[in-house]
């Protein structure tokens, strides 16, 4: 009877007594009618790793984790990440906001753990993050197509967290729009550069880069936004011209601005390079032509460019799927659809914060969703 009231009211706490036993204490249950007692002494650490199969089990498994590091002033690092995940899992259920949850888990982390998001759960940060207001504070990042749809909202808001902003885009009164509405709000001086993706020969990007250096000295942040539809048609029918300018904006500009910005993203500490996908660039879909191919291929130079600095430099490299949002290239992808069904282009900024600031350092090589 004893054993069996052990087993079904106090499983959890059946558990917890094995993993403290396993860690070095001593326990002595004591069970009397319905009224249980269980007495712990410490008298040795003997272990300071938890073993996963036991710590797997209970869902409070971290309640051990200060008073061990305390007592120990050691930890198991992989224990510790697991440990942390649990934590940080916890907090989110609670309502505690992703963003405050990641520096906890910086804070908490010893030197020898490098501050990173188990990849598993990367997803729910770049979704339901909250950036702090100087996320960005004292960076200068460039948004290619800022004056208009995403890449100004994004733009906008790197600026309200505190970076100055070079707005890269084609047309000159729409970056110049975004220009003031940047200085409106209080923000950093931002820097417009304008520049026709479509046409501009490889010496204007050497030129930009060259600009960029001698005003700014480092870049911390590139967010590839710039992109262009093209023909909607089966492969059959479309024609070179509308590849050819598809291939050019959203690929080939993007390798020539990468390569020219890379010793500038070298030189900041910790420098995000962020490229813009979609869902059609990571599942082909009929009649999305040369734009699905041209993401593919975006989804390509992210990979391989990420693999090659991967232990070669702190610049990390990923891509993001913003996603169905109510923006023009949107309404001229479906004519037929009601906008309004789609997020604006402000309401998936998180994700772009949450990549291009310090809370993402470790998400390094990952293809994420917006929303």
């Amino acid at each position: 009877m004893q054993d069996e009231f052990w087993k079904v009211r106090f499983a959890a706490v059946q558990t917890l007594g094995k993993l403290l036993n396993v860690l070095g204490a001593e326990l002595e249950p004591e069970i009397a009618g319905h009224s249980y007692t269980l007495s712990i002494t410490t008298p040795d650490i003997v272990s300071t790793t938890a073993p996963y199969e036991i710590v797997s089990r209970i869902r409070a498994s971290f309640w051990v984790l200060g008073p061990l590091l305390a007592r120990c002033g050691k930890h198991d690092p992989a224990g510790f990440r697991r440990a942390r995940v649990l934590f940080g899992l916890m907090l989110l259920q609670r309502g505690h906001p992703a963003g405050d949850v990641l520096r906890h888990w910086q804070r908490s982390s010893p030197q020898s753990v490098r501050p990173t998001v188990p990849k598993r759960y990367q997803q729910i940060f770049a979704r339901t993050y909250g950036a702090p207001p100087d996320l960005l504070a004292g960076r200068t990042v460039m948004v290619t197509g800022a004056g208009d749809g995403i890449g100004r909202a994004a733009a906008l808001a790197y600026a309200a967290h505190g970076a100055t902003v070079i707005l890269l885009g084609r047309t000159v009164e729409k970056l110049e729009a975004v220009y003031d509405a940047i200085e409106a709000a209080g923000g950093a001086q931002p820097a417009i550069f304008p520049m026709d993706l479509a046409s501009a020969p490889e010496s204007d990007y050497a030129g930009l880069a060259g600009a960029v250096g001698e005003t700014f000295g480092r870049l911390d942040g590139l967010l590839h936004n710039a992109s262009v539809l093209g023909e909607r048609r089966p492969i059959e029918n479309t024609t070179w011209k509308a590849w050819e300018q598809v291939m050019q904006v959203n690929v080939n500009a993007a390798f020539l601005l990468t390569r020219a910005m890379l010793p500038l993203l070298q030189a900041a500490p910790r420098a995000s390079l962020l490229f813009t996908s979609s869902g059609v660039g990571r599942k082909g879909r009929a009649y999305w032509g040369a734009y699905a191919v041209s993401k593919f291929a975006t989804e390509g130079l992210m990979q391989v460019l990420a693999d090659e600095l991967e232990n070669t430099s702190e610049v990390r490299v990923n891509s993001l799927n913003p996603g169905a949002t109510n923006t023009a290239m949107r309404r001229a992808a479906y004519p037929g659809e009601e906008p309004t069904t789609n997020p604006s282009p402000e309401a998936i900024m998180p994700a772009y914060l949450y990549l291009m600031g310090d809370d993402s350092l470790g998400v390094h090589g990952q293809a994420l969703d917006a929303q």
